[in-house]
């Protein structure tokens, strides 16, 4: 339900001075229809196309993906000319998420390579605009390799820093360092601000942190396209743990160290600027996955039945 988004879109465009468009996948919340992954598409491709005949310029549009998101807000990157891309807790594709080890053979994303869906990792391998990832280590929905990997499969001249929080999952991210997910996504539209200007700008050095200062800094008028996977009635908080299965698919990836000082942000072309030094969100994340240890029990091997609406 899109409706679920309202409070972080909100601190979206708070914190960080942007617009944000908001996609309702066909078949979820309100909206009629059946769900499917053409359609996740065709409606990712609707709200572009609504904003570029309203005025707005595709250099301007940032595709921001979220879990099962990262689908559509790749497959928008990968086929129109748009200003950059970010994926938050992304998938390689849609079966790889049920893999149980990565490198296996016969594993199922290669058994059944003819049925998978959302194909992030090779859309990555020819994507031409920026890209940005940030994907928690704790991740026990969409394993942390996913997220690293997704990284490192895209060229290097639009391969931007990733953010990697040790202490995060897949539903807590920007709670776990608020600071710093906004630093890091404000960096990264600042950026995309100084390529859209005509400057030439390179990935920056992953050698040493970048500093965060919002200070002073312009944030550009971005619109981003934000598409997340609803939320399960139902799932429950107590997922098992994925760590014996994929714990040796990524190396652990320091938190960045980077000091926030004098952290002050742009809330808008028309508002007064804010102290965001101590901002803590008020606002909870909403659970965009299934929570109560499917996706693990289908990486073991085990089908598990999903009750339907109605069932007791």
């Amino acid at each position: 339900d899109i409706g679920m988004m309202m409070g972080p879109y909100f601190e979206l465009v708070r914190i960080l001075g942007i617009e944000v468009v908001g996609v309702e996948y066909t078949g979820y919340g309100a909206a009629s229809g059946k769900p499917s992954s053409s359609h996740t598409y065709a409606d990712a491709e609707a709200a572009f196309d609504f904003l570029v005949a309203s005025g707005v310029s595709p250099n301007r549009i940032v595709a921001y993906g979220q879990s099962i998101g990262s689908g559509p807000a790749s497959f928008l990157a990968a086929t129109k000319q748009i200003c950059g891309l970010i994926l938050h807790s992304p998938l390689l594709s849609g079966i790889k998420v049920v893999d149980p080890h990565p490198d296996n053979c016969c594993r199922p994303s290669c058994v059944w390579q003819c049925f998978d869906f959302y194909p992030n990792d090779r859309r990555a391998k020819d994507m031409r605009c920026p890209a940005f990832i940030m994907h928690g280590q704790r991740d026990d929905i969409i394993p942390f390799y996913h997220g690293y990997r997704l990284h490192h499969a895209f060229p290097k001249d639009v391969r931007w820093p990733a953010y990697f929080p040790q202490r995060a999952g897949h539903n807590d991210l920007m709670e776990t360092d608020t600071r710093s997910y906004f630093g890091e996504l404000a960096n990264f539209l600042g950026d995309l601000r100084r390529i859209v200007a005509g400057e030439q700008v390179s990935p920056p050095s992953g050698s040493r942190p970048r500093q965060i200062r919002l200070s002073g800094v312009d944030i550009p008028p971005a619109v981003l396209i934000a598409a997340v996977r609803p939320a399960i009635a139902g799932a429950s908080s107590d997922g098992d743990s994925v760590a014996a299965s994929s714990g040796d698919a990524a190396p652990v990836v320091g938190e960045s160290d980077s000091a926030v000082q004098h952290a002050t942000v742009a809330a808008g072309q028309h508002a007064a600027a804010a102290d965001a030094a101590g901002f803590l969100s008020s606002v909870h994340e909403p659970v965009v996955g299934p929570e109560d240890g499917r996706y693990q029990q289908f990486r073991c091997g085990q089908l598990m039945t999903v009750p339907g609406p109605g069932s007791a």
